[in-house]
Parts: C-alpha cells; sequence; structure tokens
C-alpha cells in the first residue's frame, strides 16, 4: 500500500474519476510504459462510460499527468507523474 499517499496527493488536484483513471493507466503500463487500452476497456475496468473516459482522459492531459499519442484510430497513453 506504499501508493496510496501518492494518489491522495493527486486528489488534491483531479477527480475522483481523474484519479482512478491516472491509477489504471499505471498499473496497464508497467511492462512497455504505455496504456495501449481503449476507452472503452479503461471504462469497464473503473465503471465508466467511454464517454467519460474520453473527456477524463483530455482532463488529465491537461494537467500534465499523461501524455497521449495518437496513430490513426490506436492511442497509447504515457503517465508522466
Amino acid at each position: 500500500m506504499k501508493y496510496i499517499p501518492f494518489y491522495t496527493d493527486l486528489l488534491k488536484d483531479g477527480t475522483m474519476s481523474e484519479v482512478l483513471l491516472y491509477g489504471l493507466i499505471c498499473i496497464m503500463s508497467k511492462k512497455s510504459g504505455e496504456c495501449l487500452a481503449s476507452a472503452q476497456t479503461l471504462g469497464e475496468i473503473i465503471g465508466l462510460n467511454d464517454g467519460t473516459v474520453r473527456n477524463v482522459m483530455s482532463s488529465i492531459s491537461k494537467k500534465g499527468w499523461v501524455e497521449v499519442k495518437a496513430s490513426g484510430n490506436k492511442r497509447a497513453v504515457k503517465p508522466l507523474i
């Protein structure tokens, strides 16, 4: 549970949905450094619809938490914090 203080610090600047999505992206990017999961897949895991995931992704990208690289219809998300 050593990561809990880090994520609670994020709550000072973000919503619970932003922190949940960021945490999931971090977990899913452990091996390659990037999360390649679709908005639908991410949403199914954390209980949000894919439109909400896209909005939250845009928000955490603007906050500098992640870098989103798009190529065609594929997207790679890299955690930056």
